[in-house]
């Protein structure tokens, strides 16, 4: 659930979350819709704040160690001597032994038998409870929901460990993120930190913003007005953003913790007392089924246990391919059976059972594993690996010991359904990850402060088919063979632990695993799609494909803390980096690398042009400096070069291509007829917009519009100045929203659209464009700009009629301002 506020008057987005003592990044987060304009909120909107309610807790019981002091019998604390015969009252196989390594239980061994074995059930119930609580993946889940679902994952996984039930590395525990929900600290500052980062972030552009609106106006006495009364404005933000500054504690906390200190459930608090943690299925002949018991207990209780001396009947029946018998053939192997001088006996009770004991399906199919047994029409194989085991004893929180189903339920952070062969020891999920809303990624920047910064930006999911195999394949005469080994890691690891790691196998395939995990290697297989849905969006499941995730040849994963994704390009090599974050959601680690061709880049620039926009066009880190030089080089070159192509096609034409012309273009600029036909096209294009493949002249980028404004304020002898002032009125119009980008574009506006950091060099540009107006369209042009000036974008003017820059008239009917050198 998650509560509602009321926005009332003077209200900002910021405000409202230090108020509720949460960041605006989790409000934006939960309130998508405000995320491309975080200041355009209206008097009696609704706002969604995280959910206060405490969160109900499973109630699980913690499972002690094992006690590797035995439980005496009678007073007797060793095991009784092997040269002396016992009454057997049960007989236990192991998985992964030959069928004559079975043991021999006397009735003590076997009450501490049915003792452990009530112990695992107790954590296989526990499983099942959280499972039950884990939230669908196709239904609307709040981010408290998701945080309360992972603290009980992480209760149970913590008791699992410390009793000794998963075989975590005891060396290298699993490091989970202090902070685990969408706005985990990653970069360096703290959750308390973020607000008075973005008010203080904020101070410094109004105070910049300031300093140069006085150096833009000129002296009119109409202009002085104008820019007092823009420094009023000015000075008024300043001083509420230094009120919410003074309103911010050090002590602020998200409220979507509801209660939970992860910390509390860490796997490195926990107390790791056992010698050999791990799980062994074994299958016990009086109860005719598989169970589960801890390698602390074997450990403890197999010098207590029996094996038989004499296998004359077993070997006979085994080579005879007679499984019926198998039972018979043990009683008599036990009881008739006498090697030097021992003899044993069969409890009464349990006589009639081993005599007509049967195989059952998946023991008999693990016996004809076994290179010994194998029969030559290679009967389906069961995985006898560590892995496995641990994947089959999760699978009783479903399947109840019928290994025969083919579906079972797993937790994945939500109630993950699986196709399964779990004689096999092999599991296929077929869906989203994390979930199908997906996950809130975060764009990571440098404010104005340069301090590190994020901020949400719609949602990313991962639409994936996840396979965990415990058994090695091989090809061999076109066939698939199998081969009863375990894989250095099948990823069995990511079913139990809220902590689960992405890499990359030699192989190439994306593999997937847990920190902490034993033998954590990048198991499994993970392939797919990564898919992205915009904010505008929000409330649909409209995502579109960015990126396809190889079945091989993926790269390492190779970011920085922080970042979420990122675009490279790198000697014309293109990729995108994924952290782990995108497919399992918060907590994750790792990630993966995978190189995609120029046919996917256009998607993937919508969004980087989009990010880059809502963040006030500060560095980012989602995408390279090369990468993100071409995208604008690219997207200048559909205005500009001869031969027509809309944005999307100069962008996915590739490097040699766009460099080639670059060069070019570089060589002939200084050109007078070369720029004048450029001026040409650019004026053409955008005035039939036919270029703009669909996207808004919005998202340009400043370099783009910078050089682009460069060529269009130069008069030319034979260019109709009339159309190219009308597409210099359209450009600043269409893509330019914000002060923020205005005093980007003025700054890249020259031929390289290289950034002039000076503020002369940004008055001088501005300068260019006033030269090309005569009075009137002057006076319009600076409330234009006083527009600008006055709010963070132009769409929050509201109800005030928003002006061109100015209004275009012919060449012959003004009177240009002559004053001005271009």
């Amino acid at each position: 659930m998650t509560n509602l506020y009321t926005v009332k008057p003077n209200d900002t987005l910021l405000g409202i979350a230090i108020k509720n003592k949460i960041s605006l990044v989790e409000l934006l987060e939960l309130n998508p819709q405000y995320q491309p304009n975080p200041d355009l909120i209206n008097i009696n909107d609704s706002i969604t704040l995280p959910n206060k309610e405490k969160a109900n807790s499973t109630d699980l019981k913690p499972v002690d160690p094992v006690d590797m002091n035995r439980p005496t019998e009678g007073g007797c604390a060793i095991a009784r001597p092997t040269c002396k015969g016992i009454e057997v009252c049960d007989v236990v196989f192991k998985t992964g032994d030959k069928t004559k390594d079975y043991f021999l239980l006397d009735k003590h061994a076997q009450e501490l038998l049915e003792e452990e074995i009530s112990y695992t059930q107790q954590l296989i119930d526990g499983y099942e409870k959280v499972l039950q609580k884990a939230p669908e993946n196709n239904t609307n889940q709040d981010s408290a929901a998701v945080a309360e679902h992972k603290a009980m994952r992480q209760k149970w996984y913590d008791i699992a460990i410390s009793s000794g039930a998963l075989p975590v590395n005891t060396q290298t525990e699993a490091q989970p993120t202090p902070e685990d929900d969408p706005f985990v600290n990653t970069i360096g500052i703290k959750r308390s930190d973020i607000n008075r980062n973005t008010a203080q972030a904020k101070i410094i552009e109004l105070e910049e913003r300031k300093k140069l609106l006085n150096k833009v106006f000129t002296l009119e006495p109409t202009e002085r007005t104008l820019v007092d009364i823009l420094n009023t404005e000015i000075d008024a933000d300043l001083k509420r953003q230094n009120d919410y500054i003074n309103a911010v504690t050090s002590t602020d906390e998200s409220s979507v913790k509801q209660g939970i200190n992860q910390k509390n459930f860490s796997s490195k608090s926990v107390a790791l007392t056992n010698q050999k943690p791990g799980i062994i299925e074994i299958f016990i002949v009086s109860q005719n089924r598989l169970v589960y018991i801890r390698q602390d207990f074997m450990t403890r209780e197999e010098p207590f246990w029996r094996h038989s001396e004499n296998h004359t009947h077993l070997n006979q029946a085994v080579s005879s391919g007679n499984w019926k018998e198998m039972g018979k053939a043990i009683s008599s192997d036990i009881t008739n059976g006498i090697t030097d001088g021992i003899k044993n006996t069969i409890d009464g009770q349990f006589e009639g059972k081993i005599i007509g004991w049967q195989v059952p399906g998946y023991k008999l199919k693990e016996w004809k594993a076994n290179k010994e047994f194998k029969d030559a029409n290679g009967e389906t194989v069961y995985a006898v690996s560590a892995e496995a085991q641990l994947l089959r004893f999760a699978a009783q929180a479903s399947v109840k010991g019928d290994f025969n189903l083919k579906q079972a339920k797993f937790d994945l952070g939500f109630a993950a359904e699986s196709s399964a062969s779990l004689a096999e020891g092999a599991v296929t999920f077929n869906s989203y990850f994390p979930h199908e809303k997906g996950y809130s990624a975060l764009i990571t920047y440098t404010d104005a402060d340069r301090k590190p910064a994020l901020y949400p930006l719609g949602h990313f999911r991962c639409s994936a088919t996840l396979t965990l195999s415990c058994l090695v394949t091989a090809m061999a005469s076109g066939k698939v063979m199998f081969k009863n080994q375990a894989e250095e890691s099948a990823g069995t690891g990511v079913i139990f632990s809220p902590f689960p790691t992405i890499g990359v196998r030699p192989s190439g395939q994306i593999g997937v695993s847990a920190e902490g995990f034993a033998g954590a290697q990048a198991g499994g297989q993970l392939s797919g799609k990564v898919e992205w849905l915009i904010p505008q969006k929000t409330g649909t499941t409209d995502f579109s494909a960015l990126v396809e995730i190889k079945a091989e040849g993926n790269v390492a994963f190779g970011l920085g803390a922080g970042v979420d994704f990122q675009v490279r390009l790198d000697r014309g090599s293109l990729e995108i980096h994924c952290c782990a974050r995108l497919v399992w959601g918060p907590g994750a680690s790792g990630g993966f690398g995978t190189s995609i061709d120029f046919s996917q880049l256009f998607e993937l620039a919508k969004i980087i042009w989009e990010s880059i926009d809502t963040i006030g066009y500060r560095i980012m880190g989602n995408i390279n400096e090369e990468a993100y030089t071409y995208l604008s080089r690219a997207a200048f070159s559909a205005f500009t070069e001869k031969d027509f192509k809309p944005i999307k096609d100069a962008i996915e034409i590739g490097t040699k291509d766009i460099d080639d012309w670059w060069r070019y273009r570089l060589r002939e600029v200084k050109n007078n007829l070369f720029i004048s036909d450029e001026a040409k096209r650019i004026t053409k294009r955008i005035l039939d917009r036919n270029v703009l493949s669909g996207v808004s002249l919005r998202i340009l980028p400043p370099e783009t519009v910078g050089m682009m404004l460069n060529t269009l304020v130069h008069t030319y002898v034979f260019n109709r100045e009339e159309r190219q002032e009308k597409a210099i009125c359209l450009l600043l119009a269409g893509a330019i929203r914000s002060w923020r980008k205005f005093v980007e574009v003025l700054a890249h506006m020259n031929e390289k659209g290289e950034k002039q950091t000076t503020d002369d060099a940004l008055v001088k540009n501005l300068q260019r464009i006033n030269y090309i107006l005569d009075g009137d369209q002057q006076k319009e042009f600076n409330q234009w700009i006083a527009q600008l000036a006055s709010v963070n974008y132009l769409e929050n003017i509201g109800m005030v009629q928003k002006i061109f820059p100015y209004t275009p008239t012919s060449p012959h009917l003004k009177i240009k301002r002559n004053n001005l050198k271009p």
